[in-house]
């Protein structure tokens, strides 16, 4: 994460999204792991992570792309 804080820019990639994806996936895994035994429910935020980890995947997607044409 540090790296794309530091490079996101780097070559004209616009990775710069990327640091809140993987910000926002972090933020919400940190509390399931360490809560869900005493409050089960905090597991719903394992559904804004996975839809981090889509975010991060589309983003590649669109990276692959922008190198193919």
């Amino acid at each position: 994460m540090i790296l794309y804080a530091i490079s996101g820019n780097a070559g004209g990639y616009h990775m710069t999204k990327m640091v809140a994806a993987i910000l926002i996936s972090f933020g919400c895994y940190l509390p399931v792991t360490l809560f869900s035994k005493t409050k089960p429910k905090v597991g719903l935020l394992m559904i804004p992570k996975t839809c981090a980890y889509m975010w991060i995947i589309a983003m590649g997607l669109q990276l692959l792309g922008s190198w193919n044409g």
